[in-house]
C-alpha cells in the first residue's frame, strides 16, 4: 500500500494515514482515550489529507481492505472471533460527531450448523467437484485460491490489488490450526488440469467450552453464469462437514448487508451477532 503517515499523541491517542490515490485517503490504527483526543486526531488527519489533495476520507482502514477495517457498531457484549475488528463502543460516535457518514454496512450472524443447510437441489455443472483443502499441497491450494479471490473481490468497494506472495503470507500462519474438512474448494475439470473456481475458508473458534464453533470467513467464486449457485453449494458443504465432525454453531462472518451472503444467512434462521460500519467524509 502507498505511503503512510503517523499521528502520535503519546498514550492519549494515535492514528495512521494512507494515500491510495484518486483523491482518497484512508485513516486507520485509530486509538483515542476520549472525545477530545479523537477530535484532535481527526482534525490533524483531515488537515494533512487536505494538504495532500485528498477529497474523501475512508476509515477505519489499516492500509487496505485486505487488512483490518470497519468499526463494530453493535453487539459489543459478544466475544470477538478471529479476524474480526473490535473497538470501544464510543469510536463510531467519535467519527459521526466529526462529520463522518456510513459508507457501507456489514454483519456477522450465528446459527446452528446443519447437515442439510440447503434443502433444494443445486444444479452445478457436471465437471465441477467440491473437495476438502489438501494440506499436503497447501501452497498450491493457496495459489489457486488467490486467483479466485482477486477475481471475485475486484468489484468490491475500495478494492486494491495484492500480489500472490502477499495473499499467501496472510493465510500461511493459519495452516497449523486449519481443519482441512472446513475449507472446501470447487474445482472444474479433472486431474492436473483441474482449476479452482470457488472456495469457502472456515476455521474453528470456540466461543465457550460447550459450544464448538466454526467461523466462515471467506466465500468467493469466479464470475460467470456457469458458476451460479456455487456459493450456496460451498456454504452447504461446509455446514455439513462442520456438523458431521461435531461443530454445533457457525458464524457467517463480516458479510455486506443487502448482499447475497446476508440472504443466505437470514434464510436459515440465523441471529445477528454483530454489526459494523465503514465510514467516509468528504473534505
Amino acid at each position: 500500500m502507498s505511503e503512510k503517515e503517523t499521528i502520535n499523541l503519546g498514550d492519549a491517542g494515535h492514528a495512521s494515514l494512507w494515500y491510495p490515490g484518486e483523491n482518497t485517503g484512508y485513516l486507520g490504527n485509530f486509538y483515542a482515550q476520549s472525545q477530545e483526543i479523537a477530535n484532535e486526531l481527526l482534525t490533524i488527519a483531515q488537515d494533512r489529507f487536505t494538504v495532500n489533495g485528498v477529497r474523501t476520507i475512508y476509515g477505519p482502514i489499516n492500509g487496505s481492505t485486505w487488512n483490518q477495517y470497519r468499526f463494530v457498531t453493535s453487539g459489543f457484549t459478544n466475544k470477538p472471533f478471529l479476524f474480526e475488528p473490535f473497538n470501544p463502543e464510543s469510536y463510531p460516535k467519535y467519527f459521526r460527531e466529526f462529520g463522518f457518514e456510513t459508507a457501507a454496512s456489514y454483519e456477522s450472524s450465528i446459527l446452528k450448523t446443519q447437515e442439510k443447510y440447503n434443502h433444494s437441489p443445486i444444479n452445478l455443472a457436471p465437471n465441477i467437484e467440491l473437495c476438502a483443502f489438501n494440506q499436503e499441497k497447501a501452497l498450491g491450494e493457496l495459489e489457486s485460491m488467490y486467483e479466485v479471490a482477486i477475481s471475485s473481490f475486484a468489484d468490491n468497494l475500495l478494492y486494491s490489488h495484492i500480489s500472490k506472495h502477499e495473499f499467501i503470507d496472510k493465510y500461511k500462519p493459519l495452516l497449523a490450526s486449519l481443519d482441512p474438512r472446513l475449507v472446501i474448494l470447487a474445482k472444474e475439470g479433472k486431474g492436473k488440469l483441474a482449476q479452482t473456481v470457488g472456495f469457502i475458508f472456515a476455521i474453528p473458534y470456540d466461543f465457550s467450552r460447550t459450544c464448538r464453533t466454526v467461523v466462515l470467513k471467506t466465500l468467493c467464486r469466479l464470475k460467470g453464469e456457469q458458476y451460479k449457485g456455487l456459493g450456496l453449494a460451498l456454504t452447504s458443504a461446509c455446514h455439513q462437514s462442520a456438523h458431521n465432525v461435531g461443530y454445533t454453531r457457525a458464524v457467517h462472518a463480516l458479510y455486506k448487508t443487502n448482499g447475497v451472503s446476508q440472504v443466505l444467512s437470514k434464510s436459515q434462521q440465523s441471529k445477528v451477532l454483530r454489526k459494523y460500519s465503514l465510514f467516509k467524509k468528504s473534505i
